[in-house]
């Protein structure tokens, strides 16, 4: 699975920007505690590797999107979906069991990932401020709102994207798990505290397996297919929100922490 990310990197087309996340990737490591990490320890993807699953989830989700969307900027989204979570190679652990660094617990893995993109960016001559800028906002805003843990709430297109995304892959991992617990004669769940309901699970053991209802992510690369694509984007910059438009997309508290 790290080799099909590296193969999302390769796909960037800024070449500062894919420099920039190839650092990360090289950095052993780094990319030793990235395929280890789990993506958390009791909301979603609480598995060791899980990080790296829900990384990629994201990587394939946004290739759909900016089909639909072309006027996103696909490598910030690709540059953001690796970096928004990146503070949690050094946040968390899962060397025995799934649990929190010291220092994961006194700052977080927003700090964390703010301060390793500080230090790669360091790394590459001559790297855009704009963009050290917009990647900055991607990490910090990517809990959605201010109460929801975000430090800035999501203020370009990309932003809410990347905020939309993922939330679906972190709420749908924690549903089909909830589901895939749930015993096969019961109808509804238990009730799930961080998503205040029950769960329907299908009647009298009758439903699909949750397995097979998850989407089948092939995180395969073809060598054939374009290594570089660029995206037309509006004047050269970030289209911005309009005030008034708002994505109300849950009903509950964020779950992709």
């Amino acid at each position: 699975m790290f080799a099909s990310l590296a193969g999302f990197v390769e796909s960037v087309a800024d070449e500062k920007l894919r420099t920039l996340l190839q650092s990360i990737l090289d950095d052993e490591a780094a990319a030793r505690a990235f395929r280890a990490a789990p993506g958390g320890t009791k909301l979603h993807h609480c598995c060791r590797g899980g990080l790296l699953q829900h990384t990629l989830s994201l990587c394939e989700l946004v290739e759909k999107v900016v089909e639909h969307y072309p006027r996103l900027n696909r490598d910030w989204l690709i540059a953001g979906t690796l970096l928004h979570d990146i503070g949690k190679i050094e946040e968390m652990t899962a060397s025995r069991r799934l649990g929190y660094t010291t220092r994961g617990q006194l700052v977080g893995h927003v700090a964390l990932g703010l301060e390793i993109l500080e230090r790669h960016v360091a790394q590459v001559p001559d790297f855009s401020v704009e963009t050290k800028s917009v990647l900055q906002h991607l990490i910090v805003s990517h809990h959605g709102e201010l109460e929801h843990g975000a430090l800035r709430e999501p203020v370009f297109p990309e932003a809410i994207v990347l905020h939309a995304l993922d939330e679906l892959d972190a709420r749908l991992d924690q549903a089909y798990r909830v589901i895939e617990q749930t015993p096969k004669d019961e109808e509804w769940s238990a009730y799930v505290p961080t998503l205040r309901r029950q769960l329907y699970c299908g009647r009298n053991g009758n439903r699909a397996d949750a397995k097979q209802q998850q989407p089948r992510l092939t995180f395969a690369w073809s060598r054939s297919r374009p290594a570089r694509r660029s995206v037309p984007r509006a004047g050269g910059r970030p289209a911005i929100l309009i005030n008034n438009v708002h994505m109300n997309i849950r009903t509950s508290g964020n779950v992709a922490r």
